[in-house]
């Protein structure tokens, strides 16, 4: 498990430094640190209620990935990976 990369409300699971899956419960901030880690991610979130997907870009490693949930308190499930 790799919840210590994410805030203390989600849940992660991957393969460091490719994929992530993050599952927020409740929806709120997405948190995901990828200090140490180099290349670009995209970022795709989905609401785990409608089936809703929303891009959320891509972003650089070597620092944190922070954005709100698009579904604001609705529960959100993150895909990041390595492009």
């Amino acid at each position: 498990m790799l919840n210590h990369l994410t805030s203390a409300t989600a849940r992660c699971s991957g393969i460091p430094g490719h994929e992530y899956v993050l599952y927020l419960q409740g929806g709120g901030l997405i948190t995901l640190n990828l200090t140490g880690v180099s290349g670009t991610f995209s970022a795709t979130a989905i609401n785990a209620v409608t089936g809703v997907q929303v891009h959320l870009g891509n972003v650089p490693g070597g620092g944190p990935l922070s954005a709100p949930s698009p579904f604001g308190a609705d529960d959100t499930i993150v895909f990041v990976r390595r492009i």
